[in-house]
């Protein structure tokens, strides 16, 4: 394993471009006190191309700079591939075992949450048969109170419709539980946890997929564009040769170039 407690390189590394470009950092500041001598203000032309003749010689350097910066870099980059490459070939056969022991565990748990789904649907379809028979028992206990004209048969035939509404109100309840259970998210349904102590359940997620991008409904997509991303779109549509659109400014702005 590699040790994490190495010192950090990037100190001694700084220290020797220091010494190696110490040149190149005085010709920038040479440029950096040349810049303030010049004036605040271009006034004519002599001016203007003593700025255009400093702005080229500062091109130049800049140049310089990027290329030494590149080289410098090159030897760090190569061994960054190296250390990614090899890792990335661990990791890339590792993911491969791990992606088909996750798709034997996902048809296993989906296969659990079918069966369990299709139990309790079967479950609440009896419970609400019997809660509808119960109630046709407990209308027709009532209809035969409502026939009784004696008092001591009222009383009875109502003490039976009552104990029949209770019993229909019961099945009911039963129906609304099993229903509910249908309904249970899957990862409540197939949750269990091994002997390791390590958990495996579903975890399920809905995706949208584009299917047919002039029909989609931006409008309802817009809340959750974030403005970044608005404004990379605005600068599409600026660059496609739009100039007009309600809720933005598109203008023209310019740069001074120095060629040569």
């Amino acid at each position: 394993m590699a040790d994490t407690n190495q010192p950090d390189p990037g100190p001694d590394i700084v220290a020797r471009l220091a010494v190696d470009y110490e040149q190149l950092k005085g010709i920038v500041d040479a440029y950096d006190a040349e810049a303030a001598e010049l004036p605040t203000e271009i006034l004519d032309e002599s001016e203007r191309h003593r700025f255009a003749d400093a702005i080229s010689r500062m091109q130049k350097t800049a140049k310089s700079i990027e290329s030494a910066r590149t080289a410098e870099k090159a030897p760090y980059l190569a061994s960054e591939r190296a250390v990614d490459g090899f890792f990335h070939n661990i990791s890339r056969k590792l993911t491969e075992v791990m992606t088909d022991l996750n798709q034997c565990l996902t048809d296993y748990l989906n296969k659990l949450r079918d069966q369990e789904r299709a139990r309790a649907a079967a479950e609440a379809a009896e419970a609400r048969r019997r809660a509808q028979e119960a109630e046709k028992e407990a209308e027709a206990a009532r209809a035969r109170a409502r026939e009784e004209q004696r008092a001591s048969e009222r009383r009875r035939a109502d003490a039976e419709a009552a104990e029949r509404t209770a019993e229909a109100d019961r099945h009911t309840i039963n129906a609304m539980a099993a229903e509910e259970a249908v309904r249970a998210k899957p990862a409540e349904v197939v949750r269990a946890r091994s002997e390791t102590g390590k958990a495996s359940t579903l975890r399920t997620t809905w995706k949208g997929e584009i299917i047919d991008i002039d029909e989609l409904d931006i409008e309802r997509l817009k809340p959750f564009f974030t403005k970044p991303q608005l404004e990379q779109a605005l600068r599409a549509y600026v660059a496609a040769g739009h100039r007009e659109l309600r809720g933005a400014t598109i203008y023209e702005t310019s740069k001074s170039q120095v060629r040569g």
